[in-house]
């Protein structure tokens, strides 16, 4: 089925949402009080665009299959340009400090560089280097306690680490296939890993005693 902007519908809501081509306004209709406005466009020297974040709502940070990591504005004015990796960047990530202010952006890269580059988003410089897949790395995830990170990859391996330190902690045995993508609930307390093998595995989080 081919993909029609101007007809997207939710699956619970038959009711067609509208938009404005000269605002570039989309309203729902089935949800009264949101409303997506597009302010600006950005196009990354990028030669393909393979994953991007949002920092503290000031910037917007996109990684490319050229390894580079560019930094704008959310006006789209290009303000640095990151280069450490030597394979596609293929996922970014966050850590935030207590308050929910993003302190630290965390890249992976793919086979070849397979490495999590650890960016201080004030000075955007490197912080620290982690090396421990053996091939693209996927997916990060902060868990949110101020020390702990997750990644998956493409190497069937799901590494824990404590970020402070830079070091691995341990890996998650349970996982048998290429690792596609991990996600965290909204109460932080369960993480949820996603592979070739068509399986999801949930994880409850023990903050004393860790991941089970």
């Amino acid at each position: 089925m081919q993909y029609n902007p101007s007809t997207f519908s939710s699956p619970s809501q038959p009711k067609r949402c509208k938009i404005s081509q000269s605002a570039q306004v989309i309203s729902f209709p089935w949800v009264e009080d949101i409303k997506l406005h597009s302010s600006s466009t950005i196009y990354p020297d990028h030669s393909t665009v393979l994953c991007a974040a949002v920092i503290n709502n000031t910037y917007v940070v996109t990684g490319g299959k050229d390894s580079f990591i560019y930094v704008f504005t959310l006006e789209g004015m290009k303000i640095a340009t990151l280069k450490a990796h030597t394979a596609s960047v293929c996922t970014l990530s966050t850590i935030n400090n207590a308050e929910g202010k993003t302190t630290m952006l965390v890249s992976g890269s793919d086979v070849g560089c397979n490495t999590l580059i650890f960016w201080d988003v004030n000075s955007w410089t490197i912080r620290s280097k982690i090396q421990a897949h053996t091939a693209a790395i996927t997916s990060i995830v902060d868990l949110k306690d101020g020390q702990t990170l997750v990644s998956g990859s493409y190497d069937k391996l799901i590494n824990i680490y404590n970020h402070r330190r830079a070091e691995v902690l341990y890996n998650l045995s349970a996982n048998k296939c290429h690792v596609t993508g991990i996600v965290l609930s909204g109460d932080s307390n369960r993480m949820t890993s996603c592979g070739l093998d068509k399986s999801l595995h949930v994880w409850r989080i023990s903050r004393k005693h860790g991941i089970v």
